[in-house]
């Protein structure tokens, strides 16, 4: 390029030399342009090739299924290697990740001890007024008070329902959606429905061949994230110092 040259010769004359006014800004306008080439072609390509997937990614073409299968390829585990031994087949992988993460995760023995009742005075303890500001049921103000603090764009649950469904939809779902925490409230909602996820791996390095080098993560429904963040509510009633006395 024409451009380029011409920087070249203006940064081998100022390698002999300082340049004059005019050549230094003759300089900085073509280093400008240079940038803005750049950039207008690399916008070209993400264009060409967001068209070519809006063309063809979605249609059943070859295209579409080189992406899809190379994208299978690379998320399937095929075997996990432990110590000397190779771990294969859907079961055998199954169990060792369950063997391995409860184990990582789970209690370890031996590591719990007993309180005594009578480690904090009489006025360390919660009250009985404090207790009824603790354990009193959700509002729909706090319900929806934690709805809206919730944070957007964030991947679905197993049931593929979005936090901005519920957002956008306060007004419609509120009354069953106070309905249920009032039965979780009550003891009367089956947990187990909601408090489910889906464990995936992601490698952390590649060609990745232990369980150690891949990363759980776990979606779960924005419903039970709902109902752990309203939980938390002791900070917003102003009573945490209730709970913190008993460090003094």
């Amino acid at each position: 390029m024409l451009l380029q040259e011409e920087l070249l010769s203006l940064e081998q004359l100022e390698e002999e030399g300082s340049l004059l006014p005019q050549q230094i800004q003759r300089k900085v306008e073509i280093q400008s342009q240079l940038l803005m080439i750049l950039e207008e072609e690399e916008l070209y390509w993400f264009k060409r090739s967001h068209e070519k997937w809006l063309h063809e990614g979605d249609n059943n073409t070859e295209f579409f299924h080189r992406v899809a299968n190379g994208r299978k390829r690379k998320n399937t585990i095929l075997s996990f290697k432990k110590e000397d031994e190779i771990i294969e087949g859907d079961s055998n992988l199954l169990a060792h990740a369950t063997e391995y993460y409860k184990t990582l995760f789970g209690p370890e023995q031996g590591h719990s001890f007993p309180l005594d009742p009578d480690l904090w005075d009489e006025n360390e303890l919660v009250q009985d007024f404090e207790n009824e500001i603790l354990t009193q049921p959700f509002s729909e103000e706090e319900i929806k008070e934690a709805l809206f603090q919730m944070e957007k764009n964030k991947a679905a649950g197993p049931d593929s329902i979005p936090i901005e469904f519920y957002q956008s939809c306060w007004e419609i779902v509120k009354n069953d959606i106070v309905q249920l925490f009032d039965d979780f409230y009550n003891g009367l909602l089956d947990v187990s429905r909601l408090n489910y996820g889906v464990i995936t791996l992601l490698p952390k390095v590649v060609d990745a061949e232990k369980i150690q080098q891949f990363r759980p993560i776990c979606l779960l429904n924005c419903l039970y994230k709902w109902i752990t963040k309203c939980k938390d509510r002791w900070t917003k009633r102003g009573v945490n110092w209730a709970f913190f006395k008993f460090l003094k």
